[in-house]
Parts: C-alpha cells; sequence; structure tokens
C-alpha cells in the first residue's frame, strides 16, 4: 500500500503549489514582522512542500542525508507545538494532544524516520494554513460588516468567537483522558509490537481533534450567518438556539406591516420545527413568565427590538434583537437582526440545528478514524506514516463538513398570507401556537 502516502505526498506537493502562486515576494522562507498570517502560513507550506520532497527523494534514491536534510526544516514547523508541549508538561504536570504529537516528533528523529517527520509536518502546515485562513475570512467578513473604524468592536468578536462551544468543550476533555493512557499505550506496547507500530497510539486524539475543528467550525458557521443579515456575538449563541424549544415574540415587533405579513408563516415553521410559539402583551411581566417557563424545564429563545426589554433579554436563555443596529463590547451575548423583516429569526434555528449536526460529526468521526488506525495497527501491520496519515484524515473530514452548511434558499415560502389577519390579531395574546404533535 505504498501507494497512500505517495498519495498524500503528492497532494501536500499540490497544496505548496497553489500557495506559493500567493507569495509575491521573493525572500519566502525568512520570518518577516510586516508578513499577515496568511502570508506567513502560506510560506510555511511551500517550506514544508519543499522539505518533504527532499525526504522522499532521499527514500527513492537511498540517500539517508538528503532525509536528514529534511529533519530540522520539519522541528522548526513543529516549534509551536513544541513550545506548548512543554508548558503543559512543565507547569501543568498533566499530558495533551500537543506532547503526544512532540513525542510522536521525538520517535521520527531518534529512529531515523525523517520521511515521516517531513511528512508529519507537512500536513500539520496544511491544516495550519487552512485553519489561518478561516480565521482571515471570518476576519474580513467582519471589517466588511462594521468598517475599518471599528478595530476595538472587531477585535472583540473576534476574540469571542475562539470560545468554546459545547462539543469542543466534550472533545477537549475526552481528549484529556484519553492522552496519557496513549502516551502509557505506546511505552508499553513498544517491547511487543516495536517502536514504529507502537508510536501510531501517539497519533490518536480521541475527541482532541475539537481544538482545531470546534473554531474553524463557529468561524464558517458565524461568517454565514454574517452573510445572511445575522451577527452571533459568540459562537455558543448557535449551542442555545439549538436547545430552544419556546419561542417568545414582543407583540410590539408584529406592529410593523412586513412582519405582520410573515409571522403566520414563521410560527407554522416553527412549529414543524416542534418549538413552541408565544406572543408578549405589552402589560406582561417578560422576565417573570420567562423564568417561570424556565422552572417548568423549558430552554426560552426571546425574539424583542431591545426597547425597554433587557430584563426579559438578560432572563432568556437566548436574546434575539430585531431591527437592531447597535453593538458595544461587553453587551448581553446576543442575536442581532438589522433588516426589516422576521424571516431570519427561522435561519437562526435552521442554522443551529445544523451547526450541532456538524459538530456531532465532528466529533464522531475522527474519533471513528482514531479507532481505525488502532485497527489497522494491530491487525494488518501498518505502520506509523499510515497514521500519521490517518489522524490528519480525521482532520479534513471535520473541516470538511463544516463548510458551506447547506440552507433553504427560498424563505419566501415559509409566508401564509391567508394567516396573516388571523395572526395579527392575536398579536397582543400571550399564547400564539404550540408544536405540532
Amino acid at each position: 500500500m505504498i501507494w497512500l502516502p505517495v498519495l498524500m505526498t503528492g497532494g501536500v506537493l499540490y497544496a505548496s503549489g497553489k500557495a506559493l502562486q500567493r507569495v509575491k515576494k521573493p525572500a519566502w522562507f525568512a520570518r518577516q514582522p510586516a508578513a499577515t498570517d496568511v502570508q506567513q502560513a502560506d510560506r510555511e507550506m511551500v517550506v514544508s512542500a519543499a522539505s518533504l520532497g527532499v525526504a522522499a527523494a532521499g527514500g527513492l534514491l537511498a540517500l539517508p542525508v538528503l532525509g536528514w536534510l529534511s529533519l530540522p526544516v520539519s522541528l522548526y514547523l513543529f516549534v509551536p507545538v513544541i513550545r506548548e508541549a512543554g508548558q503543559v508538561v512543565g507547569k501543568e504536570r498533566r499530558v495533551n494532544d500537543q506532547v503526544l504529537t512532540t513525542a510522536r516528533l521525538g520517535v521520527c528523529v531518534v529512529m531515523g524516520y525523517t520521511f515521516i517527520a517531513a511528512l508529519d509536518a507537512g500536513l500539520h502546515t496544511l491544516m495550519h494554513r487552512i485553519q489561518v485562513r478561516n480565521e482571515a475570512a471570518w476576519r474580513q467578513a467582519l471589517r466588511q460588516r462594521f468598517g475599518e473604524d471599528a478595530q476595538p468592536l472587531v477585535a472583540w468578536l473576534e476574540q469571542t468567537s475562539q470560545q468554546p462551544t459545547a462539543a469542543q468543550q466534550l472533545g477537549e476533555r475526552m481528549g484529556s483522558r484519553a492522552a496519557p493512557l496513549m502516551l502509557a499505550t505506546c511505552v508499553l506496547s513498544t517491547p511487543v509490537l516495536g517502536i514504529n507500530r507502537s508510536a501510531a497510539f501517539l497519533t490518536t486524539f480521541f475527541g482532541s481533534h475539537l481544538r482545531k475543528l470546534g473554531p474553524y467550525t463557529a468561524h464558517e458557521f458565524m461568517r454565514h450567518a454574517l452573510e445572511q443579515d445575522i451577527l452571533l456575538t459568540h459562537p455558543q449563541l448557535l449551542d442555545q438556539a439549538h436547545k430552544v424549544d419556546t419561542v417568545v415574540f414582543d407583540g410590539r415587533i408584529l406592529h410593523d406591516t412586513v412582519v405582520c405579513g410573515q409571522f403566520g408563516g414563521i410560527v407554522r415553521a416553527l412549529r414543524q420545527q416542534q418549538r413552541a410559539v408565544y406572543v408578549f402583551a405589552d402589560t406582561d411581566d417578560r422576565a417573570g413568565l420567562i423564568r417561570q417557563w424556565q422552572e417548568e424545564g423549558k430552554t426560552v429563545g426571546y425574539v424583542g427590538s431591545g426597547n425597554n426589554d433587557l430584563p426579559a433579554m438578560q432572563a432568556a436563555n437566548l436574546a434575539i434583537l430585531h431591527r437592531h443596529q447597535v453593538l458595544t463590547e461587553g453587551n448581553v451575548p446576543h442575536i442581532l437582526l438589522p433588516r426589516a423583516d422576521l424571516l431570519p429569526v427561522l435561519t437562526v434555528f435552521e442554522l443551529a440545528d445544523t451547526f450541532a449536526s456538524r459538530q456531532q460529526f465532528n466529533l464522531l468521526a475522527p474519533i471513528g478514524v482514531d479507532v481505525v488506525d488502532i485497527a489497522t495497527t494491530l491487525l494488518l501491520d501498518f505502520g506509523l506514516v499510515y497514521s500519521v496519515i490517518f489522524t490528519y484524515a480525521g482532520l479534513m473530514l471535520g473541516m470538511g463538513s463544516a463548510r458551506l452548511p447547506k440552507l433553504p434558499q427560498d424563505k419566501g415560502q415559509v409566508v401564509d398570507p391567508s394567516l396573516l389577519v388571523g395572526q395579527c390579531q392575536r398579536g397582543r395574546r400571550r399564547y400564539a401556537a404550540a408544536p405540532d404533535k
């Protein structure tokens, strides 16, 4: 099965060629303070591909010296990982995925697996480049939305978008428990399996992939939401929106003619999603009623204008502000819908449900790849080179599933004109509709 490493090598070389087209300055090897993160990632991609080519040539031509020439580059590309691993072991006295990666690199150095080290570094750099470009796309989307004059606000949104989601936190907890076991298994199995096969346990992270896949997926979905005129101030809002089973509307927003014309179809669509719908009258104790529903075990999403309803926003599990343009740092985490119509409310919940399914896939798929990795190592005598390929294949699967979430294109079909008058007349009633049974 020599074709698999060759195929992966060709893939890395192809990606580096694409990166080279983006590098305009000739001195791309040196780190330059003026270079952006994307430019630096492109340069490192080219460097890693050149190193991998040298290591591959050394193996094919039986010239080990070429492989050893590539090793310093592999070590250079893993410097951030090695640095973090040293901090985790030295200061925190624990083992994580970065420690496993560093140990894997150490095995390659000691045993002279220069091609495996170069392949590992090349795939690591490729994943890093994809992640950097993902962050740059999110940053650019924020700047286009708020302008260059809102740098503090953009910086704050960049920071909050890095906060871990529920799936990411679960994956990191699972990975932190598995990492020391994988390291111990590698050490104990070496006399039986040999270092080339036992080192495969250093490539199995069992959930730690979410440390990279979590922010990547969040940025993809938040950027996609921004393109739909939906601003999420935190990625955890998608987690909360997915859990919402009760949606409450401030009756005052239904006075708008456009919103009134859409509301009947919106109610029907929310009912189809198994979400109950309520409408507050002006005299209702919004915050009190929301807390009452929460005591009954409901997860409440509140849709209002942000005018004189701060207690309700703070009480709700999810706050959605309709036709609201103002955003400041440190506000209550909420979702902004600046458009005049109310249809983006449906997009919020559709996006949240899709996000939950993609995050679940991103948690389980790499773990499944880890299981396949161990099985092929024990049963089919696969070596470390295949294990390295497997671990990055899990990341690629997750990144592929996170991109371009599919949402309904024709939002107008949710509007039911026959419900327009009836729903608006009931706009001041507390109860609007319950989910379909």
